[in-house]
């Protein structure tokens, strides 16, 4: 009986320990499997060579391909030889829904140099907030898609995933229908008083008018102000597109290579993939001229896949960028270097008849002076070498205006449009060869009830 005994209980025993091997080996087994998924995920997460990769939690692993792509994973990053305190910083892998690269190289008018844009990096990486800022028309404001869905924002996303969110400040300065006059008289304002370290200029299409000269002398004067500025940013010109390839793009990038600003093409880019049945313009445009949201997408994507380029080389050393551009392209540029637009609701009039001055928005800019008044007229004074004059494109109720310039006539100029929209017109109304002071006359020589609007003044020193 006590034999029986000692045999069972060694028969349990042994069941026992094989019990506790098994177990074991299926928890050897499965961490196998976890280190597998894990190593998986991050294979294919952009990951720095200076990073040490963290293992990302079992919940991530089920999650969607899109929630993987808008997932951020915790890296620390290890300088050598800085100073400054290393910090979190998120990244999270891009995927392109509609880019192709095999049409990049088509769409890259000036490589430029990248070293400022790495810089901007460098600076975000190691915990310091970076503004990155947009100027150009209504393609960067976002008409076709939203505030949240145009391309600029998108392209801000990037940064903030990249980043994290609180590393980056984002400025949209577009305003439609507005080109480089209005924009390098602006940017001061609207962009650099944000102290910009990125930012994206879109003025090809609106820059294709009936004066080359002088949109080439205001992008160039343009282009000079930001890349001289105190922040010292980084520039990024995007030519937009039509469908006619109607844009100025031929002229602006040969600007950006003289100053080594990198240049990218939509224009080529969207039409090179229609003609290969890609695409139809239909697909990703609401009209001849602003793209829809996946439009807007395929842009976002261009400067995306461009951005990443220089991320994965952010510690290959490249030549150094330019202190300051000291040599105009366009010598004509000289006279907008010092532009600068005056808010109507800023300037003493000398005297008022009928206009109101309006402290509100149009066009995103603030204050301007309106009329509806018959023979309504007012005049100021004003300190410049080049005049400029803003005013409003009306549909509905758009009416006339006369322009004296110390008392000469100048010309009569139309705030009626056959446009459907309302937008800011700009025009170069005098210019002179040195800076002086001039008297300034506005008339308002419409019917009563039409509308006449003057968004600002354009000076120059």
């Amino acid at each position: 009986m006590v034999g029986f005994k000692k045999t069972k209980f060694c028969f349990l025993l042994f069941l026992c320990l094989l019990l506790v091997t098994s177990l074991c080996s299926c928890k050897k087994a499965n961490d196998s499997e976890e280190n597998y998924l894990s190593n998986e995920v991050m294979s294919v997460e952009r990951v720095d060579s200076e990073t040490s990769a963290k293992n990302e939690d079992d919940s991530m692993k089920t999650k969607s391909v899109e929630q993987k792509t808008n997932a951020v994973s915790s890296q620390k990053e290890k300088q050598n030889n800085s100073t400054v305190s290393n910090t979190e910083v998120k990244q999270y892998k891009y995927e392109y829904e509609y880019f192709d690269k095999k049409y990049y190289t088509n769409s890259v008018l000036s490589t430029g140099n990248s070293e400022r844009l790495k810089n901007a990096f460098k600076k975000a990486k190691s915990g310091q907030k970076i503004t990155v800022a947009f100027i150009g028309g209504s393609i960067t404001e976002g008409t076709g898609a939203s505030k949240t869905t145009c391309y600029s924002a998108l392209v801000s996303k990037w940064f903030e995933g990249t980043f994290g969110a609180q590393n980056v400040k984002y400025v949209n300065a577009g305003i439609g229908t507005a080109g480089s006059l209005f924009g390098v008289h602006r940017v001061d304002n609207d962009v650099l008083s944000y102290n910009p370290d990125v930012v994206f200029v879109d003025f090809a299409v609106n820059d294709k008018g009936k004066n080359p000269e002088l949109e080439q002398a205001t992008f160039d004067a343009l282009i000079q102000k930001v890349y001289n500025s105190s922040s010292k940013p980084a520039i990024i010109s995007i030519a937009m597109a039509t469908k006619t390839k109607w844009n100025n793009e031929s002229d602006e990038s040969d600007i950006c290579r003289n100053y080594e600003i990198p240049m990218l093409s939509f224009s080529k880019y969207i039409h090179a993939t229609i003609l290969v049945g890609k695409y139809t313009w239909k697909d990703a445009f609401i009209d001849e001229v602003h793209p829809n949201k996946v439009g807007h997408k395929i842009i976002s994507e261009l400067a995306i896949y461009y951005l990443e380029k220089v991320l994965s080389e952010i510690d290959k050393q490249g030549s150094s960028a330019a202190e300051k551009i000291t040599s105009a392209y366009i010598p004509e540029s000289a006279r907008f270097i010092s532009a600068k637009r005056i808010n109507p609701t800023q300037i003493s009039t000398i005297s008022n008849t009928g206009f109101s001055s309006v402290n509100s928005e149009f066009q995103y800019t603030n204050g301007y002076w309106e009329t509806t008044t018959e023979n309504a007229q007012i005049s100021f004074a004003v300190k410049t070498k080049t005049l400029t004059l803003f005013f409003g494109k009306l549909p509905a109720d758009g009416g006339h205006f006369e322009l004296y310039i110390d008392g000469n006539l100048i010309e009569k100029y139309a705030c009626a449009t056959s446009d459907s929209w309302e937008y800011i017109n700009s025009k170069v109304v005098a210019s002179y060869d040195s800076v002086e002071n001039h008297t300034i006359t506005i008339k308002n020589v419409s019917e009563s009830g039409a509308r006449v609007l003057i968004s600002g003044i354009g000076v120059t020193s």
